[in-house]
């Protein structure tokens, strides 16, 4: 054994050296750690490491750890994302991933520790009927992977575990740390049993989704001592040998195992039992048609809302919109809400489940149904707005789409009873009131302007009604539509009483959301001592939030360092922003992409280049997994990249193709296209491009002329036209912005923004002096402005405003 794995010598042969001498000796010698975790005994191999039993000291439970050689910096990166989003997975077909780390070149997962005994060998003592009832639990588990863009790389029977609850957990995912191929991505042959490959693993080509439902297909059928020809159909499709012939998705090939002709028929003969009989017999004949897969009414229940007349709905409602990115994003929102749905159906069968098997009580069970009452009722909102939107709020509405409640939280036992629940009299009220506030949570994602009126409606009826837990919601819900929407002063009053009230009632996470949100909002006008006002206190109280409060401490972090920020306070903007980026990577679901401004947030006041394209491209990636490669926000993202990371030249070159996508896909964008263009324009021009210069700048003030940056693009376009006189006359108000090198950081960039276009207009002019004067001044605010916050495009146009110094003094000499 230590032969084959020479990587791991070190951690089998000290577990192996305390084991014999405790067993020898009786010597208790110091536990081999993996991090906090005490390795016990090496339970076996496979996906490209050693499993282990260990001890969690701190939390005083037994785990199994996953322990991985990773030589490759780039694989264990890779191998370390992988593992994170593995931990992410909710699902109770799959293993749960309590932590992840790396140990030197090592990646280690820290897992359940699962008592049973394998599929395999479930699989020798059982009929037909149970081992398939075993595979389809396998089946939901890899589509929930699957649909997280995980792939398992080695499923087979000694990788599922059916446990002494009757639920079957896939366990042992490979990681991608085997070997790069030549284009640095890593290669497709590594892991896998020779018996469950799929050909195109074998042949070390890209695994995909398909390369799991080919390894399921050949365990189902190896499982089975025969297999009947409805059942032999579905698996020669999943073991195809080209994995464009087999099952589009997981999914699907789930759906044709729950094919069996067997029940169809049973389900018939239901139907014909005398009524008297079948109302009489009703549950027992449900149980006996169920068998061994209970609980499998959720598609039942989730078809209101989404089924396949919604899905083809919302499909010809896109397609007919005629913009090129809705045709782009249909199929995206298709498999999107697909996912959604699948998350709901699960979600369900495992409340249903748990309660069944007394886990959960009958208050627990009502709750938990409420709160998935309450998540159907916003996948029901979301499709009726995608079946009626036009293409300039669709982006809105995409974006809306992944902040839709998380079925998986309703599983949350704490936070379903962590609120007083309303007096007897109320609850039919504050049922019917939570119901609305679940559709206004959906148009509040969405932008959508009629929400205005029903939110000040609800606040007054849950005013009214008297149950202040459901008042601080609907307040929080209409702050935070001003917060995105303006005006700001709208918000304050609403988000202060919603703070107050939650505190009042233990509602500590509404409470932290308010606060966050008002500190926002009063760092846009306020003094920096009206802003941090009770930070400290609400630091505190954030710190101590469970688990489903980490969005709520993490929102108020990234805003705090967002105050940094703007009270030029860059290194405890630096140091809050990365807390509020550790808080925010343990928050899945909605509020993730909120969060993902921190990320942004950091790389703007990061001044190690390395680290701020790392978080940029973190950053970037976060939007692209969510919203698709096409989203207006995907793109703003790739133009704030091409900004501030790399040299100017690459930003130039990156712009011009970013710049144009969002014309091209997202004309209504006014204000991203406006801003795009002028920086296109300035860059153009540093490089001496005066025609694409021009072309830029004119863009850029057809998009927006009415604000800054495009009444400078309007200049600096008249400029290059030769229009002096109209240049001039645009110059004269925009003179009126510029400030003393004491003020704020965005009012030194603008500021510097009208000096060098003064010094441009001075060169054309001939005015040497005037040139002179000009770029003396935004030398002066550019050098404070670097100071404060030294970002690209500010060091871009300090050194050009130095440059251009230097070659005037040496003309004049």
């Amino acid at each position: 054994m230590l032969a084959v794995r020479p990587e791991l010598d070190r951690f089998v042969r000290e577990v192996m050296r305390a084991q014999v001498a405790a067993a020898l000796f009786g010597t208790k010698v110091a536990p081999v750690c993996v991090g906090r975790y005490e390795l016990r005994r090496e339970l076996g191999t496979g996906g490209g490491g050693s499993v282990f039993e260990a001890w969690d000291p701190e939390l005083t439970r037994e785990v199994a750890i996953k322990l991985v050689s990773a030589p490759d910096p780039r694989l264990r990166a890779r191998a370390l994302a992988e593992g994170q989003a593995l931990a992410k997975l909710s699902h109770p077909n799959v293993v749960p991933v309590f932590d992840v780390g790396a140990l030197e070149d090592r990646v280690y997962l820290v897992m359940e520790l699962i008592r049973g005994q394998s599929l395999r060998a479930f699989a020798a003592t059982q009929p037909p009927r149970q081992i398939l009832a075993a595979y389809r639990q396998c089946c939901e588990g890899l589509t929930a992977a699957h649909e997280a863009r995980l792939v398992h790389r080695d499923f087979k029977p000694d990788n599922a575990v059916m446990g002494a609850d009757g639920r079957v957990r896939i366990i042992d995912f490979g990681l991608a740390v085997g070997h790069l191929d030549e284009h640095g991505a890593p290669g497709g042959a590594r892991g896998g049993t020779p018996r469950y490959m799929a050909p195109e693993q074998q042949r070390g080509e890209s695994l995909t989704a398909a390369t799991d439902q080919y390894a399921f297909a050949v365990s189902l059928r190896e499982a089975l001592p025969e297999v009947p020809v409805w059942l032999s159909r579905v698996l020669a499709r999943a073991e195809a040998p080209r994995p464009q012939e087999r099952y589009a998705s997981m999914r699907e090939l789930g759906a044709a195992l729950a094919l069996d002709p067997r029940a169809r028929w049973r389900r018939r003969a239901l139907v014909a039992v005398p009524a008297a009989l079948a109302a009489a017999g009703f549950w027992v004949g449900q149980a006996r048609q169920d068998g061994p897969a209970p609980c499998q009414g959720g598609a039942a229940a989730l078809a209101s809302a989404w089924a396949a007349p919604q899905e083809q709905a919302v499909r010809a409602h896109l397609t007919a919109l005629g913009s090129s990115y809705a045709q782009l994003v249909a199929p995206q929102v298709a498999r999107d809400l697909d996912a959604y749905a699948a998350r709901w159906i699960g979600s369900h069968r495992e409340g249903c489940l748990a309660h069944r098997r007394g886990d959960l009580s009958e208050t627990l069970y009502d709750r938990r149904q409420g709160c998935l009452s309450g998540a159907r009722t916003q996948l029901a909102t979301w499709v009726a707005l995608a079946e009626r939107t036009d293409a300039a709020r669709l982006p809105e509405l995409v974006r809306a789409l992944p902040e839709l409640a998380d079925p998986a939280q309703c599983a949350d036992a704490a936070a379903l009873v962590g609120v007083d629940p309303p007096a007897q009299a109320q609850v039919a009220q504050v049922a019917q009131l939570t119901e609305r506030l679940e559709r206004a949570r959906v148009l509040v994602a969405s932008r959508a302007p009629e929400v205005v009126a029903e939110l000040a409606a609800l606040a007054g009826e849950a005013r009214t009604l008297g149950y202040s837990p459901l008042l601080a919601q609907a307040l929080l819900l209409r702050g935070t539509w001003f917060v995105m929407n303006g005006p700001f002063a709208e918000a304050l009053p609403p988000l202060t009483e919603a703070s107050e009230l939650a505190l009042r009632h233990r509602d500590y996470v509404v409470a932290v959301e308010a606060f966050a949100r008002r500190a926002w909002i009063l760092g846009k006008g306020a003094t920096s001592q009206d802003s941090y006002a009770g930070m400290p206190q609400m630091l505190a109280l954030a710190a101590g939030l469970p688990p489903r409060g980490r969005f709520a401490e993490a929102l108020l972090r990234n805003n705090l360092g967002s105050l940094h920020i703007t009270y030029d306070r860059p290194a405890e903007a630096r140091a809050e922003l990365a807390r509020a980026v550790d808080v925010a990577a343990q928050v899945d679901g909605p509020g993730t992409l909120e969060l993902a401004n921190a990320l942004a947030n950091l790389a703007l006041v990061t001044e190690e280049e390395a680290r701020r394209s790392w978080l940029f491209g973190q950053w970037r990636q976060l939007l692209l997994g969510s919203l698709g490669p096409s989203h207006p926000s995907v793109i703003k993202a790739q133009i704030m990249t091409a900004i501030e990371s790399g040299s100017a030249e690459e930003a130039r070159l990156q712009l011009r193709e970013s710049c144009g996508r969002m014309v091209a896909l997202h004309p209504g964008q006014r204000d991203e296209i406006c801003d795009c263009m002028f920086e296109l324009g300035w860059l153009e021009l540093m490089h001496g491009e005066a025609d694409a210069a021009s072309a830029a700048f004119t863009q850029a003030a057809a998009a927006r002329a009415d604000t800054t940056n495009g009444k400078l693009a309007r200049a600096y376009q008249a400029l290059e036209a030769g229009d002096r006189e109209q240049a001039q006359q645009l110059l004269g108000p925009l003179r009126e912005l510029r400030v003393q090198p004491q003020a704020r950081w965005h009012q030194l960039l603008v500021s510097s923004h009208v000096d060098l276009l003064e010094a441009h207009f001075a060169l054309r002019a001939g005015q040497r002096a005037l040139v002179a004067a000009a770029l003396t001044r935004a030398d002066a605010v550019l050098a404070r402005a670097a100071q404060i916050h030294p970002s690209r495009s500010v060091l871009r146009r300090l050194a050009w405003a130095r440059a251009a110094r230097a070659a005037l003094a040496t003309a004049t000499e």
